[in-house]
């Protein structure tokens, strides 16, 4: 969060020296954007069926304020970017910086700060270098037992993406690019055995079939290290309920990762013509812990599928104004030597959105 923070602070104080830059303009060069999202998700801790049956014969151990597993949510975020000036020709430097603020309506406990700093830079014709930096400093998981003391707490993590590569077209329909990409998980001071560092690649594609329709293609591939593991010198069973012990063993895993999309600008609706999209992700996950499954039930031989499909339309009221819905449907399905793990870790959940965005400048 702080280095974000101090991110857009050194922006803001550039800001003066672009000002008075040859050849930069405020109107051409730096944009500022607000952003505001109201929704609903119908399960918002990502609960399994037989989570949402304890649920309601209140046999659920989770957070003391939870009110209910379904809520509204409302996302506030500012958006800008700069980009420098022509310092050597065509070699711009494009930086963008996020920051927005998730709110539950009866959960605030579940409320968090997102942080995003993206950056372009121009290398040669039609080829950038880019790269990223996304933070969510706190979000709440949910309670679980932990084992190391013999209660209930609640888990917190903090989630830290970057990435850095290569885009380009060598095509004028068709543009691709290659990233390297990491991430860490890093949980509070009860839960650190789950705490994990991860290195990947990913690569994308999109094609431009005409100037109303357009397609993309997004692979990733994860290696997870679940660095934490091991760090616990005392385990207290719990014997009320057992299935909830099961979190400690090697959460090391490999993962695949798709993602195919379609853009679609439609014919003029109500004088207007609206951006539509619809896109399909699935990320196959699979464990690679080399304990029995005695010793590591919940991981040991575990496999399952995490799949979300989306659609969604906006449209531009005014020039500076844009407004539109989005629905989104969300499912994971787990196969396991461990009968009781599909149980547990599958869970279906539905979003429904209305975004609206206003270009300040």
């Amino acid at each position: 969060m702080y280095r974000s923070l101090l991110t857009f602070a050194a922006l803001m104080i550039a800001l003066p020296t672009l000002l008075h830059a040859e050849g930069w303009s405020v109107q051409r060069d730096l944009d500022l954007e607000l952003r505001y999202d109201v929704g609903y998700d119908n399960n918002i801790l990502e609960l399994s069926e037989d989570d949402l049956d304890r649920y309601e014969i209140d046999q659920l151990r989770a957070h003391d304020d939870l009110e209910t597993y379904d809520d509204l949510i409302n996302t506030v975020s500012l958006r800008t970017r700069i980009t420098s000036p022509e310092f050597l020709d065509w070699r711009n430097l494009r930086l963008y910086y996020t920051i927005g603020y998730q709110s539950y309506l009866r959960n605030p406990h579940a409320d968090r700060v997102t942080h995003s700093l993206f950056f372009t830079q121009d290398l040669v014709k039609y080829w950038d270098i880019l790269g990223g930096y996304f933070i969510i400093p706190e979000r709440y998981l949910r309670d679980y037992y932990d084992r190391d003391w013999g209660e209930y707490y609640s888990c917190d993590f903090s989630y830290h993406l970057y990435s850095i590569g290569i885009r380009g077209k060598p095509f004028d329909r068709l543009q691709i690019e290659a990233r390297y990409e990491g991430y860490q998980v890093y949980y509070n001071e009860y839960f650190t055995e789950y705490d994990t560092e991860s290195v990947g690649f990913r690569a994308g594609l999109e094609y431009e079939i005409n100037h109303k329709l357009e397609a993309s293609l997004e692979l990733r591939r994860r290696w997870a290290d679940n660095t934490g593991f091991e760090q616990s010198d005392f385990i207290a069973p719990n014997l009320e309920n057992p299935d909830e012990d099961a979190e400690y063993g090697d959460g090391s895993y490999g993962e695949e990762w798709i993602e195919a999309g379609i853009r679609w600008q439609t014919p003029k609706l109500l004088d207007r013509s609206w951006d539509t999209r619809l896109s399909y992700r699935m990320r196959h996950r699979f464990y690679t812990s080399e304990l029995s499954l005695e010793e590591d039930p919940f991981h040991a031989g575990r496999e399952h599928w995490h799949q979300r499909l989306m659609l969604s339309t906006e449209v531009d009221v005014t020039k500076r104004f844009a407004v539109g819905p989005e629905i989104e449907y969300e499912w994971r399905r787990t196969e396991s030597p461990a009968e009781r793990v599909a149980d547990i870790k599958d869970f279906n959940t539905y979003r429904f959105w209305l975004h609206l965005s206003y270009e300040i400048w």
